[in-house]
């Protein structure tokens, strides 16, 4: 089969279309002959030699943590799908990923895909929807009326997440860092509180979108120095989920002090330590009938062939993405 795969780590150029064996089927499995893929800040960091230091990887490595597509073949211990059936996923990050014609993942991470959405709208959605959804929902547990810190609102896990926070009946505050982000956010998501993280009075403002109360719960997507101003902006007693390998000093921080509670979310956890791994794909058709009864929508930026994955990963490198960078594999792939 076709895919795009990767022989050393390094920039997008290391990107290449070659020839690999078909997957193998494990009992728990299912082939699916992809059709659309997107392109994830996971797949930045896996390809770059950082990761090498913390994931064990062995080449050639195809990345890949979003699909659609058919069923093609069921494995032995697969139940309740069948070949043709339409489905999405975000497939382990321990495998090869979705950049293929076909992958084979584990059936009890995937979900029918929405037919209201085109497969490339619809590959947009598991790995951003699923790491939204388990950080509000699965780890801060929201409820309605609390005030939620989002960074990085126009991105792919933010803009889904403050759509979601919207839902649950909360109050959603995204952060934001282009003139073109915080239009997208107030236009395109309807969201009344947009701040400008670039603004000298970042700080200050944060705190006062809550009447100084503080935010009961925060979605944390960068990490870094960032953490710290975070936590000078939650409420005592109240929860950080951070999605970023991240540490956080509990005294500078403020966290201690506050009895903020700091949760790592790391959205395959559940299938890379067979612990409920059906949960992903519970959460998953969660998603898909929300964007069934119109309540969700990922948001697409653009699309390119599979050919043209290494662009895709220096457009995403480049910044100023509202939304997600989605892939056609199944018309993309140059003869």
């Amino acid at each position: 089969m076709r895919a795009i795969a990767q022989f050393e780590f390094g920039s997008a150029d290391v990107l290449r279309v070659c020839d690999m064996p078909m997957p193998t089927l494990r009992p728990h499995d299912v082939l699916v002959r992809v059709a659309a893929t997107s392109v994830n800040p996971a797949d930045l960091r896996a390809r770059r030699p950082s990761s090498a230091r913390s994931i064990a990887r062995e080449f050639p490595l195809v990345l890949g943590y979003d699909f659609s597509g058919s069923i093609v073949e069921l494995g032995s211990k697969v139940a309740g799908w069948q070949v043709g059936d339409e489905v999405i996923g975000c497939p382990s990050l321990m495998r090869q990923g979705a950049n293929a014609e076909f992958i084979a993942v584990d059936h009890r991470v995937i979900a029918r895909k929405p037919k209201a959405l085109t497969h490339v709208e619809a590959a947009s959605l598991p790995l951003v929807g699923l790491t939204a959804w388990g950080a509000l929902v699965d780890r801060a547990n929201l409820r309605e009326d609390q005030t939620v810190l989002i960074h990085g609102g126009a991105g792919g896990v933010g803009h889904v997440a403050a759509q979601l926070v919207q839902l649950l009946n909360a109050r959603p505050v995204v952060t934001c860092g282009s003139s073109q982000s915080l239009a997208f956010c107030r236009d395109r998501l309807g969201l009344n509180t947009c701040l400008d993280y670039r603004a000298e009075d970042y700080a200050d403002r944060l705190l006062e979108s809550t009447q100084g109360r503080g935010f009961d719960v925060a979605l944390e997507t960068v990490g870094g120095d960032n953490m710290n101003v975070t936590m000078s902006a939650m409420a005592p007693l109240s929860q950080v989920v951070c999605i970023v390998p991240s540490a956080i000093d509990g005294l500078r921080s403020g966290a201690f002090m506050k009895s903020i509670t700091v949760h790592y979310n790391m959205m395959t956890a559940p299938l890379e330590y067979e612990r409920q791994p059906e949960k992903l794909g519970e959460n998953l058709a969660t998603l898909a009938y929300l964007v069934e009864q119109g309540q969700l929508r990922p948001v697409v930026d653009r699309v390119w062939p599979v050919s043209e994955m290494a662009v895709a990963h220096k457009a995403l490198e480049a910044g100023g993405v509202t939304g997600k960078l989605a892939i056609d594999v199944a018309d993309g792939w140059l003869n």
